[in-house]
């Protein structure tokens, strides 16, 4: 062999190593970009997952926002309708002091009348025992 096949054949020889090294240089290349990619997705779908969790979040505050208000604007109702009930009743215990404050009754008139309410009572349910007791011997002599 000669020389310059030599040198052709080693020529050859590092052309073909350049290019094995390129394709390896490409591949590894080639894999460094999926892999950046698929961190890059990976990425991206938790920034999606964070913004929808955010979004979720702005909407569970906008509810509760929501129903804060109506809360509130509940207890007002209520307060505005205690209110008014307070003002009813005050107005009928001034109406009713007035009233009793008019009637001239002294304590030993109200006693008195306390006294018969309670003898008339009394008087009925002697009446309704002499009642029952009659009741009683005429289901026994049946």
């Amino acid at each position: 062999m000669s020389g310059t096949v030599i040198i052709s054949l080693i020529g050859t020889l590092v052309g073909m190593l350049i290019t094995v090294g390129g394709v390896f240089i490409a591949v590894g290349g080639l894999k460094q970009k999926i892999h950046d990619s698929v961190e890059t997705n990976k990425a991206q779908e938790e920034h999606i997952k964070t913004l929808a969790s955010k979004d979720e979040l702005a909407k569970a505050i906008k509810r509760s926002d929501e129903l804060l208000v109506l809360m509130q604007k509940r207890a007002d109702e209520d307060r505005l309708s205690g209110e008014r009930k307070y003002t009813e009743l005050y107005g009928l215990l001034n109406v009713h002091s007035e009233r009793i404050g008019k009637l001239e009754v002294s304590q030993a008139q109200v006693f008195k009348m306390l006294d018969k309410l309670d003898s008339n009572i009394n008087n009925g349910f002697k009446d309704m025992k002499e009642d029952i007791r009659e009741l009683r011997k005429a289901i026994k002599k049946e």
